[in-house]
């Protein structure tokens, strides 16, 4: 299981965050190991690589390998550095230009950590790039958008501390884990994204010697855990928890006391969620799992099927007093891909995960949201529901809803509540899936009530 929080993730997770510090370090504490050009000598190189004044230039065919003994098998310790793009970057085509910053992974050992860099333009897919891919003990955590420029050196703080990895950039954090297994392999900066997998599909990727090398100066490495000026440790923050087959942000619990709330579904939960978490802040952790998972038309039956393996992984981070859940019906009930949930697979695939998930966790009272509208945009621009997209939510909607109430789980009727609403679209707006945020905040105050039906008394 891998914790990993991303403060500045942006889009996939959309996580907000607001911790400050300065770049100035909160101690007077000297480096064990400093880049120069005498301590250069005693690192491994690969490739062809230079240290002038303290500066060295990764190519994507060159690396360099610190000492081991400076952080092998060591749960606290510090790493700095400072980092750019080269003077004369350039927009290469995708899959090209990605860089694994700094990296003491051991994939055999599932430990250490990975910061990987891709560029503007670097996804096949054109998805978020510009982008820190963050792995710890061999699985992917998430990803932190936007935060690279080619002009100024970006200075980044690793802060390990009890195998919690805290990340800061230019004194702010930019992201957090937990877990991080110590791991027995020294750090290397500098190797190249190497292509295999669905990250990086081998077929795509010719490695070339890249035009414009990223610029290293500066890195320093502290025996110890230290932290940027005024950075405040028992802030609350959230967490990415990585496991097979899912995903999720967990609240960084100080109290276990208080009850714990778990919200999962599509794109819009990231709408209504953070509402949720603020209304119930310092009553309940609210935890989230965005995207959930789908189960049709695979064998749901089989116990170790995709998403009862995910589901499996997600409530182990619990136990959870509430659960709120949509099974990702606006992209399972696509009529654009009508392979994906057939309807005479609905009723037994819903009445299987249900009754797994009502006995994997007996105490945790399920509550189900339903499928929002799907609005088309009509030649004056405003939206209608008079569509078979929307006709085959309702019809799905319908089945499901009857299906929960049924088998006891309480349902958020997020349909009918939108449905006033679509009037109210912005003319011409092309989006005719998502909402504008007065609706999200009707949304969650919609699931708020539902939620505090079932919460333990004390903490309504």
């Amino acid at each position: 299981m891998n914790h990993i929080i991303t403060g500045l993730i942006i889009g996939l997770f959309g996580i907000c965050m607001s911790m400050f510090g300065t770049s100035a370090m909160a101690s007077d504490e000297q480096p064990v190991w400093e880049l120069n050009s005498q301590t250069f000598s005693a690192c491994q190189v690969i490739g062809q690589v230079q240290c002038v004044d303290g500066l060295v230039k990764l190519d994507g065919t060159n690396a360099v390998v610190l000492p081991t003994h400076l952080t092998a098998g060591q749960n606290d310790f510090t790493i700095e550095f400072e980092l750019k793009r080269g003077d004369d970057f350039k927009v290469l085509p995708r899959l090209q230009g990605g860089l694994e910053i700094v990296s003491n992974m051991d994939t055999d050992a599932m430990a250490g950590f990975v910061m990987r860099y891709k560029p503007d333009k670097w996804n096949p897919g054109g998805g978020q790039s510009n982008t820190f891919w963050l792995y710890t003990n061999g699985i992917r955590n998430g990803n932190v958008g936007g935060l690279m420029g080619k002009d100024k050196f970006t200075k980044y703080s690793l802060v390990f501390k009890n195998q919690a990895l805290t990340i800061f950039r230019n004194g702010l954090i930019l992201s957090a884990a937990g877990d991080v297994k110590p791991s027995p392999l020294p750090l290397t900066f500098g190797e190249v994204i190497k292509p295999g997998g669905d990250d990086y599909p081998e077929k795509y990727v010719t490695l070339t010697k890249l035009p414009s090398p990223y610029q290293l100066r500066k890195i320093k490495v502290y025996p110890q855990a230290i932290f940027p000026t005024g950075f405040d440790q028992s802030t609350h923050v959230m967490e990415n928890i990585s496991g097979p087959d899912y995903m999720m942000q967990c609240a960084r619990r100080t109290d276990a006391s208080l009850p714990r709330i778990l919200v999962i579904g599509d794109s819009q939960s990231m709408g209504y969620r953070s509402y949720i978490t603020e209304h119930f802040k310092g009553k309940a952790y609210v935890d989230y799992w965005v995207g959930g998972t789908w189960f049709a038309p695979i064998d749901i039956e089989d116990e170790n099927c995709k998403p009862k393996r995910a589901f499996r992984g997600v409530l182990n981070n619990g136990p959870y007093d509430i659960v709120t859940w949509n099974a990702m019906t606006g992209h399972m009930w696509s009529i654009k891909h009508p392979t994906r949930c057939p309807v005479q697979t609905i009723e037994p695939n819903f009445t299987e995960m249900v009754s797994f998930l009502k006995s994997y966790a007996p105490q945790t009272q399920f509550i189900w949201v339903n499928c929002t509208p799907r609005r088309s945009l009509e030649e004056d621009g405003t939206h209608s529901v008079d569509n078979e997209g929307n006709r085959v939510a309702v019809r799905n909607n319908k089945i499901v809803d009857k299906l929960m109430a049924d088998m006891g789980i309480p349902v958020v009727d997020l349909y009918s509540t939108s449905l006033p609403f679509v009037s109210q679209v912005k003319r011409g707006w092309t989006d005719t899936v998502h909402w504008s945020r007065d609706v999200y905040k009707v949304f969650a105050d919609e699931l708020i009530t539902e939620i505090e039906k079932h919460m333990p008394k004390s903490e309504k």
